[in-house]
């Protein structure tokens, strides 16, 4: 999503890509998010372009116009004071006015103006729009400030104004640094001829794991800090609720995942609204998930069989990702060794905290030392248990260190299968690793 204004007359260019998605959505919303006074649907399986727009009471009478499409289309939007003028390689598709008109198919022989385009503040795209296609003009849709970092709707960071060479975005709490990937704005440098060039990178819902209200997210380079992003508990939770209250998240599934992965790690259940609370559970179930806000508003750690002293457990394995988010250069297997001697827990929980931090070594390479450590304690031994696939997916390397690759293999099977539930993604690729 982009800021998008069309005072003083804008213009919105992109090209279409309908070799992977027969469809190109653009929806123009206003500040709030809550009106779409402009959409344009491109979709090449129903050879149709089709305009709309969604008020307070719902979309609008549809608008087809027949296309056939090829491949690759130049599209560009205009905004004027008449209305918005829609162009396909350069041939005019429509003008659409903002006053009503005559219309032989519409209510009252009439067709609904688009009256509301003054209020356009953001646009969004949707399917076959090649993003390093988009270009957006006017007086009103200067560039974003440069030499800040941002976080958008994605749940990214984004940065305009660096080169990725020598860069580094730091997050306490991450073993390793996000990738930072070179992006093209949709903003023309000055000169005019050149593209506004800048930097995003992915953040992970985990660094929240152990972490107090605010977390600092810092861009270096050489050793100097370029940027500096403060992010706090309670700003995700705005960001994420108004997130889940205006977007539709069935259509980007990355956006959801990362929502819902920030709502688990950061525990921000209790500050959603009621509304951002139905939102998040319906995407949910959309995705075929557990339930992101378990008791407690944390992340399922392990099954109640394994783990009958979760309370004990999660203290012990949040001392543990505090410790080493403090210190990053810690041994972990002496910091693992001190939280197994918390008085606290029982056999059983030590268990669970084993298991619990499979994913930190695992994700390290450290997890022979846990298993080594484990086994010497009498903590090693699992059974995969039922449907849980955290619990099943967490286990496997502990089977595949006691050689037990029949139900190693038994346990990727099932995994395999679409099913509910959080994946210990690193213990399967630590597994896989070990098993070739």
């Amino acid at each position: 999503m982009h800021p998008f204004r069309p005072d003083g007359g804008a213009t919105l260019r992109f090209r279409t890509d309908f070799a992977g998605d027969p469809n190109a959505n653009i929806f123009f919303y206003d500040a709030a998010r809550a009106v779409i006074p402009f959409h344009l649907s491109l979709r090449a399986g129903e050879a149709l372009a089709v305009v709309n727009q969604r008020d307070a009471a719902g979309w609008r009478r549809e608008l087809p116009h027949p296309v056939t499409f090829d491949t690759c289309h130049d599209v560009c939007i205009e905004f004027g004071p008449a209305g918005a003028t829609v162009w396909l390689d350069g041939a005019r598709l429509g003008r659409f006015g903002r006053l009503p008109r005559p219309d032989p198919g519409g209510p009252r022989l009439m067709r609904r103006g688009f009256r509301a385009l003054d209020r356009i503040a953001h646009v969004a795209f949707e399917g076959a729009v090649a993003a390093d296609s988009i270009e957006i003009t006017g007086p009103a849709n200067a560039p974003p400030p440069g030499g800040a970092l941002v976080l958008d709707d994605r749940l990214e960071i984004r940065a305009r104004g660096f080169a990725p060479e020598g860069a580094v975005l730091e997050v306490p709490g991450l073993a390793d640094p996000p990738a930072l990937l070179p992006v093209t704005l949709p903003y023309r440098a000055p000169g005019g001829f050149a593209r506004e060039t800048g930097l995003r990178a992915v953040l992970p819902g985990r660094l929240w794991q152990g972490a107090g209200e605010a977390v600092p997210v810092r861009l270096m380079r050489g050793g100097a800090e370029l940027a500096r992003l403060e992010l706090t508990r309670a700003g995700m939770a705005e960001h994420v609720a108004r997130i889940l209250e205006t977007d539709d998240l069935r259509a980007d599934p990355f956006a959801a995942m990362q929502v819902i992965e920030h709502v688990r790690f950061a525990g921000l259940g209790e500050r959603l609204s009621e509304a951002a609370r139905r939102a998040l559970a319906d995407i949910a179930a959309f995705y075929g998930l557990d339930a992101p806000l378990p008791a407690g508003d944390t992340a399922p750690l392990a099954t109640p069989a394994a783990d009958p002293d979760m309370q004990a457990v999660n203290a012990a394995r949040d001392h543990f990702t505090a410790a080493m988010r403090a210190d990053p250069d810690a041994d972990p297997v002496a910091q693992l060794e001190r939280v197994l001697a918390r008085p606290d827990l029982s056999q059983e929980a030590r268990r669970g905290v084993a298991l619990a931090l499979t994913e930190y070594f695992c994700a390290n390479e450290r997890f022979e030392a846990l298993f080594e450590r484990a086994a010497q304690a009498g903590l090693a031994d699992f059974e995969p248990g039922g449907d849980d696939v955290w619990y099943n997916s967490a286990i496997l390397p502990f089977l595949m260190m006691q050689g037990r690759l029949e139900t190693v293999r038994e346990v990727i099977l099932e995994l395999s299968a679409p099913q509910p539930g959080w994946i210990v993604t690193p213990a399967i690729a630590w597994a896989m690793r070990h098993a070739l």
